[in-house]
C-alpha cells in the first residue's frame, strides 16, 4: 500500500486502485471554535451539493436511455466512486455483459475512467466526483487555519 502525506493528512494507496485519505490531526493552536465548525459544515454542504448536482446532470443526460443500467450505475457512484465491472454485475444484479456495457456509456460520455489497466478486474473511477472529494476544504475569511 502506497502512501503519500501532505500538511492535510494522508493519501493511501488502496487495492483496486481507490485512495483513501486520512485527514491530520488538527494543530494544538487551532480550536474547533463555533465558527470554524459552522466553516467546516458549510464547506462540507458545498461539496455534497455539488457532488449530487453533477450526479444529477449526468442521470439526465442518460434519461429516456434503453436501459436503466447505467442510470443505476450513476446511483452506485454515489456510494464509492471506483468500480469494477464484476462488482457492478453482482450489486446491480445484472449480467457481466450489461454491465460492461452501462460502464462503456458512461466512459463515452466522459463520467468513468479505466483507472487501473489490468487483463482482469479493471477499476473504473469517477475522477470528476474524487476530484470534488479531494479537494481541501475552503475556511471562510476569518476563520482560524
Amino acid at each position: 500500500m502506497e502512501a503519500r502525506s501532505g500538511p492535510a493528512g494522508r493519501h493511501l494507496g488502496r487495492p483496486g486502485g481507490y485512495r483513501a485519505f486520512v485527514p491530520a490531526p488538527l494543530p494544538p493552536d487551532i480550536a474547533l471554535t463555533p465558527s470554524l465548525l459552522r466553516s467546516l459544515s458549510d464547506d462540507a454542504r458545498s461539496h455534497a451539493e455539488r457532488i449530487n448536482a453533477l450526479l444529477a446532470q449526468w442521470r439526465h443526460s442518460l434519461a429516456g436511455a434503453a436501459s436503466q443500467t447505467p442510470v443505476q450505475l450513476i446511483d452506485l457512484l454515489a456510494e464509492n466512486p471506483c468500480w469494477t465491472i464484476p462488482r457492478i454485475a453482482q450489486r446491480l444484479d445484472v449480467a457481466f455483459t450489461t454491465a460492461r456495457r452501462a460502464v462503456a456509456k458512461l466512459e463515452a460520455h466522459g463520467m468513468l475512467t479505466q483507472t487501473v489497466g489490468r487483463q482482469r478486474r479493471r477499476v473504473y473511477c469517477a475522477t470528476a466526483l474524487i476530484a470534488i472529494l479531494d479537494e481541501p476544504a475552503r475556511l471562510q475569511p476569518g476563520d482560524p487555519g
